[in-house]
């Protein structure tokens, strides 16, 4: 059964992917290094720039490493983390954890592991979305856990 994680990203979209570089740092070097064993992460965004700015600030954060990431179709599709944006191909069967920029749920989102969903709390229509999000995984008797910036 798919675990669902709705998780704050911060009030912006620049915040989220900030949050997003962070999170996905935190798989390579913390406990939850298993998810990436043998599989692999799909960051899912809403559009190609905002695919464009996880891509390039996935180069300097976190600090502390550098992590094998690139847009699907471009280059090496091989890479631990997968980009991607509305019109790309995905197969969800590659990957075990989806990390959602996007607010609205994607279809295939059931076929993986691990689903986090990224909350920008901007008080609008992003984070209206995201809560519609939640409902529909309410809806498919999913049991989701909400963590704010501080677990």
């Amino acid at each position: 059964m798919t675990q669902v994680e709705f998780l704050a990203g911060g009030n912006s979209i620049d915040q989220a992917i900030d949050f997003i570089c962070d999170l996905v740092g935190e798989f390579f070097i913390s406990e939850k290094k298993e998810i990436l064993s043998d599989s692999r992460i799909h960051i899912r965004c809403e559009s190609t720039l905002n695919a464009n700015k996880v891509n390039d600030k996935m180069w300097t954060k976190p600090k502390e490493l550098i992590i094998p990431h690139n847009i699907i179709g471009k280059n090496e599709d091989h890479l631990p983390v997968q980009i991607s944006y509305p019109g790309l191909k995905i197969d969800s069967s590659l990957f075990v954890t989806l990390i959602n920029l996007n607010p609205d749920l994607p279809s295939d989102f059931l076929n993986y592991k691990d689903f986090f969903q990224i909350v920008i709390e901007d008080g609008d229509k992003l984070r209206e979305r995201a809560a519609q999000s939640w409902k529909k995984c309410l809806d498919l008797n999913l049991k989701p856990q909400f963590k704010n910036a501080n677990g």
